[in-house]
């Protein structure tokens, strides 16, 4: 059986290896707590290696059991269908997927910088979505430019795009990362201008203005599926 100090690294391994955690730094952040702290406990410091620390990796890390993380017993890593009790019904919506949400966040202003921009990546939960596939994930919703439809707190559900510049997909909504670095959330309509070169970013927000948008300052583009609000889908 593993000690304290070997489940830990045998976390951190894993975490690494899946990318979603690249330092010891990283870990930390990405859990709550100190740099110092968590290298003290990867070093086998005993006054680090606190039960609070491993409830602490199993609330942002959902798939390590927690009894495994305290005590050494049982599997490390739980089966996904543990983790949340998705519907058993034969209704359409009964088939979920863990999707993990990213501390990341889409912004409704066009001109407006994420609340999130440098801090490292990782992820926050897993949530069960019905209709998700492999390769979707979450972020959050920042700015007013988007309500009614995506309100500030909602969480909404995307996934990639990989032939926009073909084909984008007029009518839907899109979380746009720009080569600045930004993610911005509109809906997209064919340009007034010139199709060939721009798109055209429009808000639900009527106080904000249609704004057009160069492809060329896009970096990646993400379609919306769905929302997650604080009642629910």
């Amino acid at each position: 059986m593993m000690n304290k100090q070997e489940r830990l690294e045998a976390v951190y391994k894993n975490l690494r290896s899946g990318g979603l955690v690249r330092t010891k730094k990283d870990f930390a952040s990405a859990i709550g707590v100190s740099y110092p702290n968590i290298s003290s406990a990867l070093n086998g410091n005993e006054a680090y290696l606190t039960c609070n620390l491993f409830k602490k990796v199993h609330s942002r890390y959902p798939k390590f059991n927690t009894n495994w993380l305290i005590t050494g017993e049982g599997e490390m890593i739980i089966d996904s269908k543990e983790i949340y009790n998705a519907p058993k019904s034969e209704d359409k919506l009964s088939h979920y997927e863990l999707v993990p949400l990213y501390n990341l966040d889409s912004v409704g202003g066009f001109r407006s910088s994420n609340d999130i921009m440098d801090n490292p990546t990782y992820i926050e939960k897993y949530i069960p979505f019905p209709g998700a596939v492999k390769g979707d994930f979450c972020i959050h919703v920042t700015g007013n430019s988007m309500t009614p439809l995506y309100s500030p707190g909602s969480i909404i559900l995307v996934r990639e795009v990989k032939g926009w510049r073909e084909y984008f997909g007029y009518g839907n909504s899109f979380v746009i990362l720009l080569k600045d670095g930004r993610r911005i959330l509109k809906q997209v309509k064919e340009s007034r201008k010139d199709t060939k070169e721009n798109v055209l970013c429009v808000s639900f927000n009527q106080s904000y203005p249609d704004e057009e948008l160069p492809k060329n300052m896009i970096l990646n583009v993400y379609k919306v599926i769905m929302t997650l609000t604080v009642e629910g889908f």
